[in-house]
């Protein structure tokens, strides 16, 4: 009995001892394994650092470079604007009004509308005389003011009358 027991207990042993080899290499190919895909995962977070990093640094250029294209684009822009104000500047100075202060100036009629009266004046054809023509024959003058003098039917009146020349001279 004992000698059964004792290969009994034997073949337990070896079976436990390769039992345990077996989880030992087990253990072993997984750590294996596991110190494997560790590495190749360390690997592949190095390649894509190494990618970012160029991605990084051409995103960053092209950045700068539109800033750059920014920059002289807004300098562009103040440049045209500074040229556009000073030929602004230049079109009022030659648009300047170099007048006094003239109050009296501002109560006189404009040029519009001096044009705009004479056209008024002209609106309906005149055939014959108007009143400023006849206010240039001296002989009228005369004769109204003997009128208003009350002196109009006198000799005295014919006689002056028939001395003042007449604008025109009467045709012999």
């Amino acid at each position: 009995r004992k000698r059964g027991r004792e290969k009994r207990w034997k073949k337990k042993k070896r079976l436990l001892y390769s039992y345990r080899q077996k989880l030992d290499e087990e253990a072993r190919k997984a750590a294996e394994e596991e110190r494997q895909r560790e590495e190749e995962d360390e690997e592949r977070r190095k390649e894509y650092a190494r990618y970012n990093e160029e991605r990084v640094g051409y995103r960053r250029r092209q950045y700068e470079q539109k800033e750059e294209e920014k920059k002289e684009l807004m300098r562009m822009r103040e440049e045209e604007e500074e040229e556009r104000q000073q030929r602004l500047e230049a079109l009022r100075a030659q648009v300047a009004i170099d007048v006094e202060a003239d109050p009296d100036r501002v109560l006189q009629p404009t040029e519009a509308s001096k044009a705009q009266k004479k056209k008024q004046a002209q609106l309906f054809a005149v055939h014959g005389y108007d009143m400023n023509d006849m206010m240039k024959d001296t002989r009228l003058k005369v004769a109204m003011a003997l009128e208003s003098a009350g002196l109009m039917q006198t000799d005295y009146a014919r006689e002056v009358l028939m001395k003042v020349q007449p604008p025109v001279q009467p045709r012999v």
